[in-house]
């Protein structure tokens, strides 16, 4: 649940919401089915994507370092799975808090550079094959953010 759905459900505890804190809390209530059904869809084809894009890049890059090449493709699981986690609780910040500002700190930048830009242009174009425009759209700005954040 992102913080502002969240404070006026606290919010709602010791007095009713005004009309336009409502509207805010409808819009989060109607905008779930189409967070979870993606949230789903990722979570379904998650070893789908992740394998296809793990292969192109073994393709792309045969004489990489395989264990830089591993620790990209593990890092790449993480953020999707925190980018569907983000768009389930509707909080666009969940990933750059949890998980983007530990892999900065824990992951080897200058070997990997090259490697997860060639692992984004990969699950990009994947993500295109296997979502629609509307929910590519959805996860497409926390993509663009583990990108620039782990590639640059």
């Amino acid at each position: 649940m992102n913080t502002e759905t969240k404070n006026l459900v606290y919010q709602a505890e010791s007095c009713y919401l005004t009309p336009q804190e409502l509207g805010i809390f409808d819009n989060n209530v109607e905008s779930m089915p189409k967070r979870l059904s993606l949230y789903k869809l990722l979570r379904d084809r998650e070893i789908k994507i992740v394998q296809a894009v793990a292969d192109q890049i073994e393709a792309q890059m045969p004489k990489a370092d395989p264990n830089i090449l591993e620790l990209g493709i593990k890092n790449l699981l993480l953020v999707l799975r925190y980018c569907a986690m983000s768009i389930l609780s509707d909080n666009p910040t969940f990933l750059k808090t949890r998980l983007l500002d530990w892999l900065e700190q824990v992951t080897p930048v200058y070997e990997m550079k090259a490697v997860n830009v060639a692992l984004y242009k990969l699950l990009n174009q994947t993500l295109k094959k296997e979502l629609t425009s509307e929910q590519l759209a959805e996860i497409q700005p926390l993509i663009n953010t583990a990108q620039t954040t782990l590639s640059a």
